[in-house]
């Protein structure tokens, strides 16, 4: 039966040559695959921004968009709760995109 190599016997043996590579030795893609690619990369990269959701605006606080819009703050307070005005809750406070109010008021006939 063969013995197995000792420890410091592995690590003795010499490496083996690194092979040279020459510049003709690497791959080029063709000029017009990489136009290809690239238009494709600029494809994706438009559709990302596409997708990607947009900054929103600065919200003011839920007290002055009800007091732009003579509401009561706990009724808009609700509408915010309720899901009936676009409007986020950071916290304990509500911002609310006023526009949105103003057009609840309308169809409700609050406003012309």
């Amino acid at each position: 039966m063969p013995r197995a190599p000792a420890l410091a016997e592995q690590f003795d043996q010499p490496e083996a040559e690194p092979t040279p590579v020459d510049a003709i030795d690497i791959i080029v893609a063709p000029p017009d695959e990489i136009a290809t690619l690239r238009a494709t990369i600029a494809t994706m990269a438009a559709r990302i921004a596409e997708l990607e959701p947009k900054p929103e605006e600065a919200w003011p606080a839920l007290k002055v968009v009800a007091f732009n819009t003579a509401m009561v703050g706990e009724t808009l307070r609700d509408w915010c709760k309720r899901g009936l005005v676009t409007a986020r809750r950071e916290g304990v406070h509500w911002y609310v995109d006023e526009s949105s109010v103003v057009a609840r008021q309308r169809r409700q006939g609050h406003r012309k």
